[in-house]
C-alpha cells in the first residue's frame, strides 16, 4: 500500500479537522441527629441547566455560515526566493514563510490559490500560432500514480472569469516530462472545486528544476483571454505538515508569442517580475455557502437550519461550509456534571461513506476555545444512522456518543457543523439542524436571607467518605433546628457587596489545603472574602469562622501589618504571637466562660456516614493569644498544652460586631451529639434567644387586569398578627420564565407601572412576617395576562381577551412531580398540545379539543398516554391551534423531567 493512502486511512476519522454548539437552600429543622444521604443529596443538587439554547426562531444569537476552504490571505507573490535558486532575479512564488510548518518556507494544508493574469486582447491578432511561454519549477506531494493529489495546473477564461478551463502544455512543443503528470487530482475534488466525473490534469511532484513549458493559445484567437495559475492541495503531506516540498510553485519570465509560418515572431507580451505586479491579481477559493435558513422542515415552531438547495431541497456537490455557534460562555458551568452539547438533526444523504470510491457525504462537529483560530475535532456524522427523521445528535455520531465539552468547562467556546459533500450529485435531501442546546451545571445562584449563613470555603476538602468536610457543621445546625442557607466558594456565584449584611449570623469554614488539592493559588480567605467580612463585622454582624491549620498554610492572606486586618484589628489576636503551632489531641472548655465550660472532647472524627477514625494532623492546630490590650478578646477552649484554640470576641455594646474563632477542625469532635453542644453553645451566644420559623399562610384569590397603562393585582388578605406585607413577583414569557420581585406592598393589592404593550406576563405574589430575616410563603398560584394596546383615549375600557395565540414555558421547569403549561387563544379555536420524545415520538395528548379565547392553563404530571410515568430526561411539547378566524399558530417548546 502506498504511504499516501495509509495515511488518507489514517485520516478518515479526522478528514475535517481543518474544518478546523433565587432559590434559598433551606434546611428543615430536625429532631435527632440525622445522616446525610450522599446519594440523595447528589440528587437534589445534581439536576442540568440549560447553558445555552436557540430553537432557530429569531436571528438574535449571533450564529454565521463560512466556506471554512477558503484561506484568509492570498499566498501567491513576488519574491526572490527558490529552494533551487531563482531563474533570473524576482520571480512569482505561490507558497509562505511559516515558522510552525515542520519544512518551512513552502506551501500548506487545503490550499487553492489562484494568480490571475491580466486580460490579453487577442482580437486583432492574425498570427498563424500565438504560444505562451513560461519558466516554472514546481515541488508538491509526490504522485503514486495518474489519479493523485496536489496540484499545479493553468486555466484560462474567455468570458470574464464565468466560466474557466483547464489548459495543458502543447505536446509538439514539449518533452515528455514537460507535460501534466496527473490525469486527475483528487485534491481538487476535496476542496469542492469541481463536480461529477470532471478530470482535472495538472503536475504533482517536482520538475527536479527550472523547465520552460509552452501552451498553445492559437484556439483563443479573436478572443479576450485570461490565465489563472491554480495551485492546490489537499488534507496532508506538504511543508505544513512534512516534507521537505519546499513549494510549491515558482514561475518566471512569461510571454505570449505570435508566429507566422516560416519566421521567427514576436513578442506580444513579456513579464519577468522585476516591475511589480504590472496587472496580475492574486486569490483563493470563491467561497460556496449552503447552510441557510428554512422554514421546509422544522422542530421547533417554523424555522430550522439547512444545508442543501432551497426551492429544490436537494444537497449538492462540492459543499465545504461550516454553520458556526455564537460564542458560549462555559465559565459558570461546574465540573460536577457532564456538559453536552447536543440538536436535533434530519438527514437525507447517501452512502456508505468510502473515500475511495469518492462518496464523503458527512459533516463533523468541531469545537474552537480560541476564538475560531483553531478548530478541535469532536465527532463525525455516522452514516449508517437512519435517514429522513427527526433525531436526537447522539443517534447520528460516529465513535464517541455524544458531544462533551467538559474539557472546556470555564473557557468560552464555538461550535460548527461542518459539511463535506463529495463531488457527485447522488440525490438526498441534505440536512437540517434544529434546537441546539448545551446543557450542564451551572453555578448556583446565591441563597436568600436566612437566620444562618453556612459558607464552604475548605478547597472542597473532603473526608475518607468523600463527604465535604461542611456537611458536618450542616448537620448539627439542622439538628439544633436553625434554618441556614449554604453557600459554596466556587460552586456559588460570587457575593456582591453587602450580601452577607443579609444574615444575623455567618459561619464561615475555612480550610487549609494542607494537600494542596485546591491547587497553589488557593487561600481559604482572598482579600475580597475579607473586605466582605469586615463590611458585615463593621455594621453589627455575628460571625464564627471555623478552620484548621488556616493561619499557617495561608499565611499570605493574614498580613497583619496591613490595617485594618480581620485577626489583629477585629478578633484582636496578639500582634505577635497571635498564633502559632500546637498540637491538639483534646479540646478543653474553660470553666465559667459562656461558650466553654464544662467541655471537654477528644478531637477525632466520626464520619457521618459509618466508621470512624483518629485525627491524624494533630500538630496542624494553632495557638491562640488574645491580645491583652483588649479585656473583651477572651479565650474559651484549650488544648494539651493549654494554648486557646477558641476565641471570642463582643465589647459588650448592643449592635456592635461579634466573632468567634475555632483553630481545630470542627468535624474533629468526637460525637455528633458534642458537635451539637458546641456549635449550640457558640451560636447562643453569638444570636441569643429562640427563633421562630413559621411563616404566612400563601395568599390566595390573585387575579390581575389592565387599566390603560397598568396592571392593577389584587388577592385575598392574610390574618396573620405578625404579617408585615406580599412581596409581588413576575415573569415575563420568553426564554426560560424567571420570577422576579416587582415590588412590595402592605395591603393585599399592588400597581404594575412597568408594562410594555404585547408583553405576557406572569404574577404571583408571597406573604411575609415580620422577623429578622422574614419567613416568607411560598408563591401563590400565579396569573397569566397579555397586555393589549393602551394607546387610545384614556379611561376607556381596554379588552381583557388576548390579541395574540402564545404558548408559555412550562412551570416549574425542571419538574419532578408535575408542570403547569399555559397558553392564549385570541378566538375561539381548534387546539392540539402533545407531548413528544427527543426522537420525536408521541408520548402524551394533553388538549385535542375546541376552546374558547381566553388564557389556559394544562398540567402535565409525567405520565404517558397509559398513564405510565415517563423516564427522566428532556422532552418537548408542541401547540397547534387554527382559530374561527382562521388564523393559524403552532410552536413547540422543550421540559425538563428530572426525578
Amino acid at each position: 500500500m502506498k504511504v499516501k493512502e495509509m495515511k488518507k486511512i489514517c485520516l478518515t476519522i479526522s478528514l475535517l479537522l481543518l474544518l478546523s454548539i433565587y432559590s434559598s437552600v433551606w434546611a428543615k429543622p430536625l429532631a435527632t441527629q440525622t445522616e446525610f444521604n450522599k446519594t440523595d443529596y447528589a440528587l437534589a443538587k445534581a439536576t442540568y441547566d440549560t447553558v445555552f439554547f436557540d430553537n432557530f426562531e429569531t436571528d438574535t444569537m449571533g450564529w454565521s455560515v463560512v466556506d471554512i476552504l477558503v484561506q484568509d490571505s492570498a499566498y501567491w507573490h513576488i519574491d526572490s526566493y527558490c529552494p533551487v535558486g531563482a531563474y533570473s532575479g524576482n520571480l512569482w512564488w505561490c507558497g509562505k514563510y511559516d515558522p510552525a510548518y515542520l519544512a518551512t518556507p513552502g506551501y500548506g494544508i487545503a490550499w487553492v490559490q489562484y494568480l490571475y493574469s491580466p486580460s490579453f486582447d487577442l482580437t486583432t491578432v492574425i498570427s498563424d500560432t500565438v504560444l505562451l511561454k513560461f519558466y516554472h519549477y514546481y515541488s508538491v506531494e509526490g504522485p503514486s500514480g495518474g489519479d493523485d493529489w496536489d496540484c499545479v495546473n493553468l486555466w484560462g477564461t474567455i468570458d470574464g472569469g464565468a466560466n474557466w478551463f483547464i489548459l495543458s502544455p502543447d505536446v509538439l512543443r514539449n518533452t515528455s516530462d514537460k507535460l501534466y503528470n496527473l490525469s486527475d487530482s483528487r485534491a481538487w475534488d476535496y476542496m469542492g472545486l469541481t463536480s461529477g466525473t470532471n478530470n482535472v490534469a495538472g503536475w504533482g511532484g517536482s520538475n527536479s528544476g527550472w523547465q520552460q513549458v509552452v501552451f498553445d493559445l492559437t484556439a483563443y484567437k479573436g478572443q479576450n483571454l485570461q490565465l489563472r495559475f491554480s495551485t492546490v492541495s489537499d488534507w496532508a503531506e506538504c511543508d505544513e505538515d512534512g516534507g521537505p516540498y519546499n513549494g510549491a510553485w515558482y514561475i518566471d519570465n512569461i510571454q505570449i508569442d505570435t508566429l507566422n509560418a516560416g519566421s521567427t515572431g514576436s513578442a506580444f507580451f513579456y513579464d519577468d517580475a522585476e516591475s511589480g505586479t504590472n496587472g496580475w491579481t492574486v486569490g483563493v477559493k470563491v467561497p460556496r455557502i449552503s447552510w441557510h435558513k428554512t422554514t421546509n422542515r422544522s422542530t421547533s415552531a417554523t424555522q430550522s437550519w439547512y444545508s442543501g438547495e432551497e426551492g429544490t431541497f436537494l444537497h449538492s456537490w462540492g459543499y465545504s461550509d461550516a454553520l458556526i455557534s455564537p460564542y458560549i460562555d462555559l465559565s459558570k458551568v461546574q465540573g460536577t456534571q457532564p456538559c453536552i452539547a447536543s440538536f436535533s438533526l434530519w438527514v437525507d444523504f447517501p452512502g456508505p461513506y468510502s473515500e475511495y470510491t469518492r462518496d464523503w457525504d458527512y459533516f463533523d462537529i468541531e469545537i474552537s476555545s480560541d476564538s475560531g483560530k483553531t478548530w478541535v475535532w469532536a465527532d463525525q456524522y455516522n452514516v449508517a444512522t437512519p435517514q429522513q427523521v427527526w433525531i436526537a445528535l447522539e443517534q447520528a455520531l460516529k465513535y464517541t456518543g455524544s458531544i462533551s465539552l467538559n474539557s472546556y468547562i470555564g473557557k468560552t467556546v464555538q461550535i460548527r457543523i461542518a459539511m463535506c459533500t463529495d463531488e457527485k450529485d447522488d440525490g438526498g435531501e441534505g440536512v437540517y439542524v434544529d434546537n441546539f442546546i448545551i446543557t450542564g451545571k451551572t453555578q448556583e445562584p446565591l441563597p436568600g436571607p436566612n437566620t444562618v449563613l453556612l459558607v464552604d470555603n475548605d478547597g472542597s476538602a473532603v473526608d475518607i467518605r468523600n463527604e465535604s468536610w461542611t456537611k458536618y457543621m450542616e448537620a448539627s445546625l439542622a439538628n439544633l433546628g436553625y434554618r441556614y442557607s449554604l453557600a459554596t466558594i466556587g460552586y456559588n456565584k460570587s457575593m456582591p457587596a453587602g450580601y452577607l449584611e443579609q444574615f444575623p449570623l455567618v459561619i464561615w469554614n475555612l480550610g487549609a489545603n494542607y494537600d494542596g488539592r485546591a491547587g497553589a493559588s488557593y487561600f481559604a480567605l482572598t482579600p475580597y472574602d475579607q473586605e466582605n467580612i469586615k463590611s458585615y463585622l463593621n455594621n453589627g454582624g455575628k460571625l464564627w469562622m471555623s478552620g484548621q491549620n488556616y493561619l499557617g498554610f495561608s499565611a499570605p492572606a493574614l498580613d497583619t501589618t496591613v490595617h485594618s486586618n480581620l485577626w489583629s484589628d477585629y478578633l484582636h489576636l496578639a500582634p505577635d504571637n497571635g498564633w502559632f503551632s500546637s498540637t491538639c489531641y483534646t479540646g478543653t472548655g474553660v470553666a465559667g466562660d459562656p461558650i466553654g465550660d464544662g467541655l471537654y472532647d477528644s478531637l477525632l472524627y466520626d464520619p457521618i456516614n459509618g466508621g470512624g477514625s483518629i485525627w491524624s494532623t494533630p500538630g496542624y492546630g494553632y495557638g491562640l493569644t488574645p491580645d491583652p490590650a483588649f479585656s473583651d478578646a477572651a479565650g474559651f477552649i484549650t488544648d494539651d498544652g493549654g494554648n486557646f484554640i477558641g476565641i471570642r470576641y463582643w465589647d459588650g455594646t448592643s449592635g456592635n460586631y461579634q466573632m468567634v474563632y475555632t483553630s481545630f477542625p470542627f468535624e474533629a469532635v468526637s460525637l455528633p451529639e458534642k458537635r451539637d453542644t458546641l456549635a449550640s453553645r457558640i451560636i447562643q451566644w453569638l444570636m441569643p434567644g429562640a427563633l421562630e420559623y413559621m411563616p404566612p399562610a400563601v395568599p390566595t384569590g390573585l387575579s390581575a387586569t389592565q387599566q390603560y397603562d397598568s396592571v392593577i393585582c389584587a388577592w385575598d388578605a392574610n390574618s396573620e398578627p405578625d404579617l408585615a406585607g406580599y412581596n409581588v413577583y413576575r415573569s415575563l414569557q420568553v426564554g426560560l420564565p424567571v420570577w422576579v420581585k416587582i415590588g412590595t406592598a402592605a395591603t393585599n393589592n399592588f400597581v404594575d407601572k412597568a408594562i410594555a404593550d404585547g408583553a405576557i406576563y406572569h404574577y404571583a405574589v408571597t406573604a411575609f412576617d415580620d422577623k429578622l430575616p422574614a419567613n416568607e410563603s411560598v408563591l401563590s398560584s400565579w396569573f397569566y395576562l397579555q397586555v393589549t394596546s393602551w394607546k387610545g383615549v384614556e379611561g376607556e375600557p381596554v379588552a381583557s381577551s388576548p390579541r395574540y395565540f402564545s404558548l408559555g414555558q412550562n412551570n416549574p421547569n425542571p419538574f419532578s412531580r408535575s408542570t403547569n403549561i399555559q397558553f392564549a387563544l385570541p378566538a375561539q379555536s381548534r387546539v392540539r398540545l402533545v407531548v413528544y420524545n427527543i426522537t420525536g415520538q408521541q408520548i402524551r395528548t394533553l388538549v385535542d379539543d375546541n376552546l374558547n379565547p381566553g388564557y389556559h392553563n394544562i398540567t402535565w404530571n409525567g405520565s404517558d398516554q397509559s398513564g405510565r410515568a415517563v423516564a427522566n430526561g428532556i422532552y418537548f411539547y408542541r401547540m397547534e391551534a387554527t382559530g374561527a378566524n382562521g388564523q393559524k399558530f403552532a410552536q413547540t417548546k422543550r421540559l425538563n423531567l428530572v426525578k
